[in-house]
């Protein structure tokens, strides 16, 4: 079986299925229900599968995200860090945005909005492809 950071390549192709998808800007990807004060961010059902799909294929990992923060701010300030990230710097990231979507409603939203969703799709597959 071929694997990178073991995961199979048929675990990572489930998970790059959804590329296309964040190509595609004119995609409605969240609404927002103003009359939800606390939740007003509604996902759309590919963005909800995405997340799933992460999560079901084990891409999420467990660490102390609050204490990497830090270094995530770094990704956040020069999203081209992005393209030299290794797959376990892609999945802490991951990780970190599904926590604090947990604590902070509306974060997926911002990580789909400035595009860092979608260069980490595109670094997982430059990953896959170097294999």
């Amino acid at each position: 079986m071929n694997t990178i950071d073991n995961f199979s390549n048929s675990s990572i192709d489930n998970i790059l299925k959804f590329l296309p998808y964040f190509k595609d800007n004119d995609k409605p990807f969240y609404k927002i229900d103003k009359d939800d004060l606390f939740h007003p961010y509604v996902y759309s059902r590919e963005v909800n599968k995405f997340l799933a799909t992460i999560i079901k294929e084990e891409f999420t990992i467990v660490f102390d995200w609050t204490e990497w923060q830090e270094e995530a701010v770094k990704y956040f300030k020069e999203p081209e860090l992005i393209d030299a990230a290794d797959i376990t710097t892609l999945r802490k990231l991951m990780t970190m945005f599904i926590r604090k979507e947990r604590f902070c409603s509306g974060f997926i939203n911002s990580v789909i909005d400035t595009g860092m969703i979608l260069k980490i799709l595109e670094r997982l597959n430059t990953i896959k492809a170097e294999q």
